[in-house]
């Protein structure tokens, strides 16, 4: 890994907790707010998101309102201008399907915002563990499948263990460090 990054994970779901354990094993530090389940303790917002290299919004954004963060996976509603007022101009943030709102709120604060889900390679790659889900629980294959390109642009194989789809090939997942990251605006 080339140097350790500093990543604030804000809401989201099942991908959004996979994404942070991913990137723990990669050496990064992670913060996750507003995401709770399966022994995650999530920080409270706070000045320190500052220090993030990135900022991970859900997928999508906000909810209808276009003021409310999409947090399913906890009981507390963060809004996205609580949120901004935390941030520095100048800082990433990544989310999914940002409404027209969030990206001018974003970008009067001086912001950037990468909106992962318009990358093509994100919703093509979305659409094969999203096929290949089993069981009881359909968001199992979305989960494993969507979490890499929400910073990156690999996913994982559902059928084959160490093995990525991406669009036109197969081939070993690299570490996140080693993908691409999200091109900006």
């Amino acid at each position: 890994m080339e140097r350790e990054r500093n990543f604030w994970i804000v809401g989201g779901d099942l991908r959004h907790r996979a994404l942070a354990r991913l990137l723990r094993e990669e050496g990064h530090t992670v913060h996750l707010a507003a995401v709770r389940g399966e022994g995650v303790v999530p920080e409270p917002l706070s000045p320190v998101l500052r220090l993030a290299h990135c900022v991970i919004l859900p997928l999508p954004v906000t909810e209808p309102d276009e003021e409310t963060l999409h947090t399913p996976l906890s009981p507390e509603p963060v809004s996205l201008s609580a949120l901004l007022d935390l941030l520095e101009p100048g800082q990433l943030l990544c989310g999914g399907m940002a409404a027209p709102a969030v990206e001018a709120a974003v970008q009067a604060r001086g912001m950037r915002l990468a909106d992962y889900y318009e990358r093509e390679e994100c919703k093509v790659a979305n659409a094969v563990p999203t096929a290949a889900a089993k069981g009881p629980t359909p968001s199992r294959g979305t989960a494993a499948g969507t979490v890499g390109l929400l910073v990156t642009s690999r996913t994982p194989h559902p059928r084959q263990k160490g093995r990525c789809w991406r669009p036109g090939r197969q081939g070993s997942c690299p570490p996140v460090s080693a993908a691409r990251s999200p091109k900006g605006p």
